[in-house]
């Protein structure tokens, strides 16, 4: 019962600093993040590894393909939803995690190249388990056009399965694209 106070302690707090406002001076939003009304999506590819799951009787770990699209919405800036799918052999997750990026600022003006760290929260299903986690987003942005935008990020993941209750660590690296409508 303890650990599940602490999580949703945590969860709370980590969501309430999500929907804080910042004063302009100390936010590091990039000029694609500032386009008044308008709504981001995009799309998502990928892998990633859980090193405590193990495939099957050859003792390795476990991998697995991501696909999924992102929504951004303008009113509230650097807090970006995402529904995706990771797929194994005899595997399969559907995730819907919230990420807040405390940190996207430019890393090489001259050509828009961004780096971004956050926090975030998420919740999955699948064929094997039910749980909930908080991450920490990592990566590089490129915005080679005005309202389009490549990504390369990483993410660390800890959560909680509920069904077979045991503490999981996994982490996916990403590629990514997004418009701005």
């Amino acid at each position: 019962m303890k650990k599940w106070c602490t999580v949703l302690i945590f969860g709370m707090c980590l969501s309430g600093a999500a929907f804080a406002e910042f004063p302009d001076k100390l936010s590091f939003v990039t000029p694609f993040a500032t386009y008044p009304g308008t709504v981001t999506v995009g799309a998502i590819l990928g892998g990633g590894f859980n090193p405590a799951e193990k495939d099957g009787d050859n003792n390795v770990t476990r991998g697995y393909g991501i696909a999924g699209f992102t929504l951004e919405l303008s009113v509230l800036p650097k807090f970006e939803w995402a529904l995706k799918l990771d797929m194994g052999a005899d595997y399969f997750r559907f995730m819907l995690r919230g990420d807040y990026r405390f940190i996207d600022s430019s890393l090489w003006s001259a050509i828009n190249l961004n780096w971004y760290f956050g926090a975030g929260a998420y919740l999955f299903f699948g064929n094997d388990a039910f749980g909930m986690g908080l991450r920490a987003p990592i990566g590089l942005s490129w915005q080679f056009l005005d309202r389009m935008e490549f990504r390369l990020g990483t993410d660390l993941n800890l959560g909680f399965k509920v069904i077979d209750p045991v503490f999981d660590f996994f982490m996916d690296f990403e590629l990514g694209f997004r418009v701005k409508l």
